[in-house]
């Protein structure tokens, strides 16, 4: 049976103002207000965080950057469309097949921080766009590795930042770390621009890469995750909060039910092992008793044999003696 915890009886009671009698629609416009109103009392009322801690967890969402006027933002919905078309716009020209993708994946931490910094500088400077030296068909673009799911499964990308120059439609690809190259502007740029140098460098090859055995496996896990990720980010924070809740309690009853089990369990072997012990020293008793029972049958029959030779022996001195007197009557 779920219990229901203190914690959540009262994120009920937060949540009763916010569903009041509301037609659906106003209803689902309060959820993402609601949630964040409910998830503040939560965190003072239940946890006892102070303001400071409770306004410092509800900003720690994905910050989104700036629009970038020669970078574009590549998103589950959009990354076909804009390397396409090189605009967010499905109805676009395409571009040139030589087209080349400069790409910056990017996190929150702060080495991302320094090479979006550095990748931004060179889009905005030395892009031909931006009156740069750079050739028209080098694209930049920006993919943020925390809120877009497909790209970085695809690429089977695990740590941000990355630097990605891809060619042939994003069939090949070239992977750039931060230890190959400093998050500053000048290496950056200078690696973007020598072409002769990464172009002869072997792109990634591997079968999960594009054209590999198990590129279409791959495309499907991404596809899935993406599903997943869209259906949780539309579940208020609020309810995920209930949710877990109720799952933490199933989960400590689960435990508990356990720890239970292996009491009764501990406890049958316990007596097991006590009635071994006495069925043991009922054996023994029992042998010690028939023991000392046999010796003193034995020291009996040794009494009996000891009197007996004790009246043969005196029968016999009689005998000897009455001889004498016999022949003296004569």
């Amino acid at each position: 049976m779920v219990r229901i915890s203190p914690s959540l009886l009262l994120l009920a009671a937060a949540a009763a103002p916010h569903v009041q009698a509301a037609s659906p629609s106003e209803l689902l416009s309060m959820l993402p207000e609601a949630g964040r109103a409910i998830g503040r009392g939560v965190l003072k009322n239940v946890l006892r965080l102070d303001d400071e801690k409770v306004e410092r967890i509800m900003k720690n969402e994905p910050a989104q950057p700036e629009p970038h006027p020669y970078a574009l933002d590549l998103k589950d919905d959009n990354w076909e469309t804009v390397i396409r078309t090189g605009t967010y716009n499905p109805l676009a020209a395409p571009l040139e097949k030589d087209t080349v993708w400069i790409i910056n994946v990017y996190g929150p931490d702060t080495v991302s921080r320094q090479a979006s910094e550095a990748f931004e500088a060179v889009a905005l400077h030395n892009s031909s766009e931006g009156g740069g030296d750079l050739p028209k068909h080098f694209r930049f673009a920006r993919l943020n590795y925390n809120t877009e799911t497909v790209l970085p499964t695809r690429w089977w990308m695990w740590k941000p930042p990355m630097l990605v120059i891809a060619t042939d439609n994003l069939r090949t690809l070239r992977f750039f770390s931060p230890n190959q190259v400093p998050p500053f502007h000048v290496p950056t740029s200078n690696l973007i621009a020598a072409r002769e140098f990464w172009d002869t460098l072997q792109p990634w090859n591997s079968p999960m890469a594009p054209g590999g055995a198990l590129e279409s496996t791959l495309v499907k896990v991404a596809d899935a995750w993406a599903w997943y990720h869209q259906t949780i980010s539309k579940i208020p924070s609020f309810v995920l909060l209930a949710l877990s809740g109720v799952l933490a309690n199933l989960v400590i009853g689960f435990f508990h039910k356990s720890d239970t089990s292996g009491n009764k369990a501990q406890e049958a072997l316990a007596a097991a092992q006590a009635k071994l012990a006495k069925e043991k020293a009922e054996a023994e008793a029992k042998a010690a008793a028939e023991k000392k029972k046999d010796e003193e049958a034995l020291k009996e029959v040794k009494g009996a044999d000891s009197v007996e030779d004790s009246g043969e022996e005196s029968l016999t001195t009689g005998v000897r003696r009455g001889k004498p007197r016999a022949a003296k009557r004569k």
